[in-house]
């Protein structure tokens, strides 16, 4: 009986240790958690005022970055790319956008993708830009997804494959994004390796225009105007065309003439 309370006790005690270290360290995490939210909130506020302190706010990015905040590595990345509050170094910014990037930040994955395909502080590489590119897209991003989508509809970085292309363009303007639901339109209305339809142009250029998307606005004043896909409507014309006209068209006034 002695024998088994001893035993009673190795387990209660080695219960009770066992606790407070997982309370000990969950006390831990949540101080780190409190600091970094801080350190983000602080920063935040830094760059929201009057002048905004870059060099103060990058300090607490990186102080948050450091201690694995997803957020704080992603802006650390943008701060060392655009030279905000610290020496652009685009080496630096590719470390801690691929740091963001390891806890699947799609945002860091497109902006990885567009260094590589742009070339801007280092050698253009299609192939990584392709990779990120895809990488963000399988995690939903639009604007990844269209890019992504021009490298298929071009044949850049990868086999050309205009459905891979297009189911890409679709997702991308499924989420209101006006470039891609752009491309769609031009993809249609000139016939790049699918049947010329004008009535499926109309209607993604349509979308693209109420998104406030300028060569959209344009292509349909002109759609309207010509009759293409369309029964012809002048005050509709005009009405696209004046707005494309205003938002800066170089063509737009010349139509409405």
């Amino acid at each position: 009986m002695s024998y088994k309370i001893n035993i009673l006790c190795l387990l209660l005690t080695g219960l009770l240790t066992i606790s407070c270290s997982n309370e000990s360290k969950s006390a831990g995490i949540k101080d780190n958690k409190e600091s970094i939210s801080h350190q983000l909130k602080e920063a935040n506020t830094l760059l929201n005022q009057d002048n905004p302190n870059y060099s103060k706010a990058f300090e607490l990015f990186l102080k948050a970055a450091n201690k694995g905040n997803v957020t704080a590595q992603y802006n650390v990345g943008v701060f060392y790319r655009d030279g905000m509050g610290v020496k652009h170094d685009i080496n630096e910014s590719i470390k801690w956008f691929e740091k963001a990037a390891e806890q699947n930040d799609p945002d860091a994955m497109y902006d990885l993708g567009l260094i590589y395909e742009d070339g801007k502080g280092v050698s253009k590489d299609t192939t990584k830009a392709y990779s990120w590119y895809k990488a963000a897209s399988d995690l939903g991003h639009p604007v990844a997804q269209n890019n992504l989508a021009n490298f298929y509809r071009y044949g850049k970085g990868t086999n050309k494959d205009i459905n891979k292309a297009l189911n890409l363009y679709k997702s991308a303007a499924a989420q209101n994004y006006s470039t891609a639901q752009y491309n769609l339109g031009v993809i249609y209305m000139l016939g790049e390796d699918v049947a010329i339809d004008q009535k499926e142009a109309f209607q993604w250029f349509k979308k693209a225009a109420e998104n406030n998307d300028v060569s959209s606005q344009y292509n349909l004043g002109l759609m309207y105007k010509r009759g293409l896909g369309i029964p012809v409507d002048q005050e509709k014309a005009n009405f696209w065309l004046k707005k494309a006209s205003d938002n800066g068209h170089p063509h737009a006034q010349d139509e409405l003439n």
